[in-house]
């Protein structure tokens, strides 16, 4: 019996390699390029897109089958930018033996190198890999049904790249890949890793996707755990994926330490304060996507809330809400340098609004910051901002906080439906410390000054240029009592120096000055801000009034600013200007000084038509009986009222006569410059 055992053994052995040495003779003497050939034909039957392999092709058989092809090309749509949509130097897989005596094609691991595969659309989006159908019949189900069934194991590429085009914006994005594994896991997932180059920027994705094999079959609960990484920023995404509804729940988290470093990317470089990180619960659908909760930290900030996206509607809705105990804007970065604005550049930009995200979408936000502290050191507390936006309307229902001890409620009603929105805004502050406003951390600026104010602005139009040129509304400002230190105010720079020097005789004197008041009111009309005597300060020594117009549409102004010893100072009129003009553009005015003096010195004809309304202006302002003794007050009630005149400016009949003569140029400024109420 054994002696039988060993003979059906020997021939079973003799029989196998008779067998190998069979196949192996075959393959010597097989033209593989032919048989790769015909399944080129095959593939071109079934794709309508031509396969050609233009190299060498050579098969190992130990000890697992190999097959090596070299230089395939696969054609691209006729309507293609290039001839070929893919095309690969070098193609190896490896099959094994005990795969094929079972029907199975098993490759271990297919190796593509010199991979180059171009992905784009027309100009209807139609893309290159979407085959319209074949030149011939598909096969059979019976024949179908003996085709060996394909397994692949593992995949590697390398020093391959992937073009995408843009039929219709005509832009292009190219992915460098330097290495890509893929090998399937046991528990249903691929595990991937990949390294590359994308529009040039270098990145990394790690992890586990679901299979393809799941993805065509669908189900609950693929799994999916990458890792991204560039330079400058990372992320990772964990959770699962169920399709074909394509429903996901994730847990994500991303850091950001540059704010240029997804440019590549995104096409955008974010203006966001770094470092950054974000963590979010992220589920639904792509229609309907919910993140709760959400955490966004920066600095030593950390806000919590959560945010929500629905396209389901006539618009898509946008819903967020924000809630933190501190946001501290001194501890994020460096603060940016401030640009000096040229003198052509406008104080109003044409820089279109961003108009478009009310009309295209439905917003529900709220915002709620305990304490919130500026660069410069200001602190506001309670700040809560609840707003809407719904059929292209945009309501801030409620904006409120409490300001440098005082309390500020704002309201706003944007209306973007139509082709030029409409912008309403009216706010109010309350008992606000100008002291606190104006510390810089390093001194105190004023002490004092409590401080109301009203707005109303409205305006129409898609830029802050637009806005600005059609503005209709007031603001009224009154500051209380305050001592400002020398050089305090200087937050206008050169300019309030110089004008500081001109109109107040002490400014350079006194270690600081006794403000007992001070009150703007400016009402706008299509853009024109009419200054009646309604700007004026009243210190212990002097009182300033000013009158003019301020253009906002041309963004220029011309006011003329009348400074008055009050009695008992000692300074005579030779010391202090009579009038100071105040011209040329918002962003870079110049100041002429007007004394008595200079304007009766002007000989010439021209020079005495310039002038000589202005000298009786002069003679009316220095008049005391033209003093107003509560030039705030005449502020804040809107100016002189309109017909009432000095006593200055009845003078003689000779003056009667002069200042008629001067009305056509100077009367209204006359009018402006009248004694208060």
């Amino acid at each position: 019996m054994n002696r039988l055992l060993r003979k059906v053994a020997l021939s079973a052995v003799l029989l196998v390699v008779a067998a190998v040495a069979l196949l192996a003779w075959w393959v010597q003497r097989a033209d593989l390029g032919a048989m790769v050939r015909a399944q080129a034909v095959r593939v071109e039957a079934a794709t309508g897109r031509t396969l050609t392999v233009h190299g060498p092709v050579g098969v190992r058989l130990f000890p697992r089958l190999r097959v090596v092809v070299e230089d395939v090309r696969l054609a691209n749509a006729p309507w293609g930018s290039s001839p070929e949509m893919a095309s690969v130097k070098r193609i190896e897989g490896d099959i094994g033996w005990s795969g094929l005596l079972r029907g199975r094609i098993e490759i271990g691991k297919l190796d593509l190198r010199g991979l180059e595969l171009l992905l784009e659309t027309d100009a209807r989006g139609r893309g290159n890999w979407q085959i319209d159908g074949s030149s011939g019949s598909a096969p059979s189900e019976a024949s179908s049904s003996r085709e060996p069934r394909l397994v692949l194991e593992a995949g590697h590429v390398e020093q391959g790249r992937v073009l995408w085009r843009d039929g219709r914006s005509g832009q292009t994005h190219t992915l460098g890949i330097d290495r890509l594994d893929i090998a399937l896991q046991r528990s249903g997932g691929d595990r991937l890793d990949l390294e590359g180059k994308f529009n040039g920027a270098g990145f990394t994705v790690k992890g586990m996707v679901p299979t393809l094999a799941s993805i065509g079959s669908g189900g609950p609960g693929l799994p999916i755990d990458l890792a991204f990484a560039t330079d400058g920023a990372s992320a990772t995404a964990r959770g699962t994926l169920t399709l074909p509804h394509t429903a996901f729940d994730l847990n994500v988290a991303a850091a950001l330490s540059r704010p240029d470093a997804l440019q590549p990317f995104a096409g955008v470089t974010l203006d966001i304060p770094v470092p950054v990180s974000l963590t979010v619960h992220a589920r639904g659908t792509p229609t309907r996507v919910v993140l709760d909760p959400l955490t966004l930290v920066f600095g030593k900030n950390q806000l919590t809330g959560k945010a929500s996206y629905a396209s389901g509607g006539k618009r898509p809705h946008i819903g967020l809400e924000l809630r933190t105990a501190t946001l501290d804007m001194a501890n994020v970065g460096p603060a940016p340098e401030p640009k000096a604005a040229k003198p052509s550049q406008r104080v109003f930009p044409d820089t279109p609004l961003p108009f478009d995200l009310i009309r295209q979408h439905e917003i529900d936000a709220l915002i709620a910051i305990d304490l919130l502290r500026l660069r410069s050191g200001l602190e506001l507390a309670e700040v809560k901002v609840e707003a809407g936006a719904h059929g292209g309307i945009l309501d801030v229902k409620s904006a409120r906080m409490r300001l440098a001890d005082g309390e500020l409620h704002a309201t706003a009603n944007i209306d973007a439906s139509q082709k030029r929105p409409r912008v309403r805004v009216e706010a109010t502050g309350r008992q606000v410390s100008m002291e606190k406003l104006t510390a810089d951390g390093r001194r105190a600026r004023m002490t004092g000054g409590r401080t109301d104010f009203t707005l109303r602005f409205a305006g129409s139009g898609n830029s802050p240029r637009a806005l600005a040129a059609s503005a209709n509304g007031e603001l009224i400002l009154s500051v209380g009592k305050a001592r400002v230190a020398a050089g305090g105010l200087d937050f206008g720079g050169d300019l309030l120096t110089r004008l500081s020097s001109a109109i107040n005789p002490f400014h350079a004197t006194d270690r600081f000055t006794e403000l007992q008041c001070m009150a703007v009111r400016l009402p706008a009309k299509d853009g024109v801000i009419t200054v009646r005597r309604t700007i004026a300060y009243q210190t212990s020594k002097v009182n300033v009034v000013a009158a003019g117009t301020i253009d906002l549409r041309s963004e220029s102004l011309d006011l003329a600013i009348r400074p008055t010893i009050n009695e008992g100072i000692g300074v005579g009129p030779g010391q202090l200007a009579e009038i100071v003009r105040l011209t040329g553009p918002i962003n870079a005015p110049g100041i002429r000084l007007d004394t008595l003096g200079a304007l009766r010195a002007a000989a010439t004809v021209g020079g005495a038509v310039a002038t000589g309304g202005l000298s009786l202006l002069g003679e009316a302002i220095l008049r005391r009986g033209t003093s107003d003794p509560a030039p705030c007050r005449t502020a804040l009630a809107g100016g002189p009222a309109d017909g009432e005149r000095g006593s200055g400016e009845r003078g003689t009949t000779a003056e009667g006569q002069r200042g008629t003569a001067a009305e056509g140029a100077v009367g209204a400024v006359r009018r402006l410059f009248g004694p208060a109420r």
